[in-house]
């Protein structure tokens, strides 16, 4: 075995040391010495000490005894090569999610929004006629109203605007054989479509139409009996309506 290579096997460390000299011998002819702000930028020792250390010393741009380095394009001189390491290092791995703090304290309560608009309320008015007796047909009666007239003297008129709508009417009895009751609102002495007919029972109802009043308006109401007039036998008749205000 030729003298050196025993050498090199004796001592390992100046195979790696020869290798890092080589190695940072091709760095220095990638990059100059003293130009890349990103670069940290020394010398290392192509000699080593007793210990096979391997020493890395100076920086350019710096003075040293019979170092060689001279002003910022200096260079290592005959003792070292240049090398040059990144300044910054490369990201580690992503750490581990921590664990999830506790809940905050609740935040103090927001403004009030605005109140919307208020709806009408409705009321429920209603009343009753008597038995209709010839000669007072048809009869008439105004909200309330239990005594009628043979005209429509009874109409009152609205203390508030609104709709009347939902009419459900009850008779006492069922009126006599052929014959029908009719109940009728009225506005300002004339018929309207609220209206609801009971040719042989005792209820009936009209919850599709609703008539619209102002405060000028009249309000009463026409019960008729009909096909062929026989009032020997006519009934109370009981009526409610719901009121809603405009």
């Amino acid at each position: 075995m030729p003298t050196l290579l025993r050498r090199l096997v004796a001592r390992p460390w100046q195979i790696a040391l020869s290798v890092g000299i080589v190695t940072a011998g091709l760095a220095g002819l990638v990059s100059a010495h003293g130009g890349d702000s990103t670069l940290v930028h020394g010398c290392v020792s192509v000699t080593s000490n007793p210990r096979g250390q391997v020493t890395v010393y100076s920086l350019p741009g710096q003075t040293g005894p019979g170092n060689g380095l001279q002003g910022p394009s200096g260079s290592c001189g005959t003792l070292g090569l240049p090398l040059d390491w990144s300044a910054v290092g490369g990201s580690g791995a992503p750490g581990a999610n921590g664990a999830t703090g506790p809940t905050g304290a609740t935040g103090a309560t927001g403004p009030s929004g605005p109140s919307g608009p208020t709806r009408p309320s409705s009321t429920i008015i209603g009343g009753t006629i008597r038995g209709i007796t010839s000669p007072r047909f048809p009869s008439f009666s105004t909200m309330f109203g239990f005594d009628v007239t043979g005209s429509d003297a009874a109409q009152l008129t609205m203390p508030s605007a609104g709709t009347v709508k939902n009419l459900q009417v009850k008779f006492e009895g069922p009126p006599n054989p052929g014959n029908a009751y009719v109940v009728t609102i009225m506005k300002n002495g004339a018929p309207t479509d609220l209206q609801c007919s009971v040719p042989a029972s005792t209820i009936c109802s009209d919850l599709a139409h609703a008539v619209m009043y102002t405060t000028s308006d009249s309000f009463s109401i026409q019960l008729a009996v009909v096909s062929p007039l026989d009032t020997s036998n006519s009934q109370p008749m009981h009526w409610a309506v719901t009121f809603i205000p405009s």
